[in-house]
């Protein structure tokens, strides 16, 4: 059962043999053992049945399992997700509440990982531990391979499992919302955002480009051709204001966006480069998935052309089910409708609601009308995890949400 590119440990039995041949040995090697076999150094992945770099980099990874204190394998905690991204010599990903990076390097089968970095973000005790053991298993890893079942299996140095993920994808440059970490201030550098805010961008499949640029919301429309991306100088936004220094933030971004000329991913990274090859805006991929969330309504298209605010004095909550039915209250009345989600697609049928009449505050019964005309009506949407939004075929606002006991940073 020899294969090329494995060193092997092996117990024999080694007896002499009588008047042995001229050209031959006097001693008979017999096999009894085979005490170990492993990746010899240097072997090409290719040839001993594992994979190539390839297979382990520029695909998204979400942990399925880690190594626990006794070299069992132990499930990734309900409602966490670990992720993984290989890329040039680079990994990181989401350690299950903070972010992470760090270096790595390939030889053949083997991989050696260098120290992580990452925010310092506290969540619940579990997810914390769940966190250090984590990132303790992935610095022990030597050796990786991709099983049969298409998962990822990091091992240490006495070929016992550490980590274990499942492929979940590289993220499409449509129908994704992109978190910006960094932009070009148009001073010759790229920096990060003010603390405590967010920049986003989500490039829809018809070809209208629509985020956040930190204090208002845009839209304008984007083309793509191959790896090369337009973005043309009119950009509409909303007319709020805010700190100055936010503003400024905000007229930097959308001043660099109509300079993008290619576009890159890598993992769950999107740069925007100009036609010189500098960097100009750069992303990270934020989960599009709002199933199992809870939201408050912020604000909902009254059917008059106007995006109007909840009524002082009222609540209007929206539940996203994991089952595809949509519940909550519209204020004064509970409602249920269903909901389908393709990519950034979002579909409402009708909603059924109970009967109830409400006198206070003032209009409740009339907002409450609008708001369920106005969820069918959606189209499309956009989250960053802590705002969701909504617009019609049209590209018209439909409902504004936020995620339900928000406190505002």
């Amino acid at each position: 059962n020899y294969e090329e590119g494995f060193e092997y440990e092996l117990k024999v039995e080694v007896t002499e043999v009588a008047n042995p041949p001229a050209d031959a040995s006097s001693l008979k090697y017999t096999l009894v053992e085979e005490v170990s076999k492993t990746p010899a150094a240097g072997a090409e992945a290719a040839d001993i049945g594992m994979p190539v770099s390839d297979t382990l980099e520029n695909i998204q990874w979400t942990l399925v399992s880690f190594a626990g204190p006794e070299s069992n394998m132990i499930d990734v905690l309900p409602d966490t997700t670990i992720t993984a991204q290989f890329a040039a010599g680079q990994v990181s990903g989401n350690s299950g509440c903070n972010n992470y990076s760090g270096s790595y390097e390939l030889d053949g089968s083997g991989i050696t990982f260098g120290p992580t970095a990452g925010n310092l973000m506290a969540c619940p005790q579990e997810i914390m531990e769940q966190e250090a053991a984590y990132l303790a298993n992935l610095s022990l890893a030597t050796q990786f391979n991709v099983n049969e079942g298409g998962q990822l299996v990091l091992s240490g140095a006495d070929g016992n499992p550490l980590l274990i993920y499942a492929e979940t994808g590289l993220p499409s440059l449509a129908g994704t919302t992109w978190l910006a970490a960094g932009y070009n201030n148009g001073k010759g550098g790229v920096v990060s955002l003010i603390m405590d805010t967010k920049i986003t961008a989500v490039f829809h499949e018809d070809g209208s480009l629509s985020g956040t640029a930190g204090c208002n919301t845009y839209n304008t429309s984007y083309t793509v051709d191959g790896n090369s991306i337009s973005i043309p100088d009119l950009i509409a936004t909303t007319m709020m204001a805010c700190s100055e220094p936010v503003m400024q933030q905000e007229q930097d971004y959308l001043a660099a966006l109509p300079q993008a000329a290619t576009y890159a991913i890598q993992g769950d990274k999107l740069e925007l480069r100009d036609a010189n090859g500098s960097l100009l805006a750069d992303y990270t991929a934020v989960s599009n998935n709002i199933a199992g969330t809870s939201w408050d309504v912020i604000s909902y298209n009254n059917g008059n052309q106007a995006v109007v605010s909840v009524i002082i004095g009222s609540k209007i909550t929206a539940n996203f089910g994991e089952d595809g039915v949509l519940s909550g209250n519209a204020g004064c009345n509970d409602y249920t409708a269903s909901y389908e989600i393709n990519g950034d697609a979002l579909t409402i049928g009708p909603a059924a609601a109970t009967r109830k009449l409400c006198a206070e505050p003032e209009g409740i019964m009339e907002q409450e009308a609008q708001y369920l005309a106005a969820l069918e009506t959606i189209a499309t949407f956009t989250t960053d995890g802590e705002q969701l939004r909504t617009r019609t075929a049209e590209n018209s606002m439909a409902v504004n949400f936020q995620i339900a006991d928000y406190v505002d940073p």
